[in-house]
């Protein structure tokens, strides 16, 4: 997993080079950071009670409202989310959106389960110029999990 983690972040780079050389300019962002608060703070998996992971490094990459990124799951493992941020509601500097795709990397975790389909609510606050920092909201039968991470539009 942990080479699939590396591969994936060159390809990310790869395609962060491709975008920022490309002429033809479209939406483009790069998501990064990544932070997580879990309403359960622990889980229990093969015996072993553990925190949740709640820095999940995260560095993507974004054009014409599909993103697709390398991070740090809950779990301590990594993973590839790739998403469509639809945006519904925007209100001077805020928008709100679902994110609709999948996340690969929960096959060794409680979850136990490869891919893992998400929608997610989702508020997108300009901080400052093109950085925005993005909030959202996974309600899972087990728990509710608060996300953010920041993203920068080129």
């Amino acid at each position: 997993m942990r080479q699939f983690a590396i591969t994936m972040f060159y390809l990310m780079l790869f395609a962060l080079g491709w975008a920022i050389s490309s002429q033809a300019r479209a939406d483009q962002a790069i998501v990064f950071g990544g932070w997580s608060s879990h309403s359960d703070k622990t889980y229990t998996y093969k015996g072993e009670t553990r925190k949740h992971n709640e820095n999940n490094y995260t560095l993507g990459y974004g054009r014409s409202n599909y993103y697709i990124a390398v991070t740090k799951l809950s779990y301590y493992n990594w993973g590839v989310v790739a998403y469509y941020d639809w945006a519904f509601a925007e209100w001077k500097n805020t928008t709100l959106s679902l994110r609709v795709g999948v996340v690969y990397g929960y096959h060794n975790s409680p979850h136990d389960i490869m891919f893992l389909p998400i929608v997610l609510p989702t508020i997108t606050q300009r901080l400052y110029g093109e950085l925005y920092f993005q909030a959202s909201i996974l309600a899972t039968d087990e728990m509710y999990v608060a996300t953010g991470n920041l993203l920068y539009k080129f």
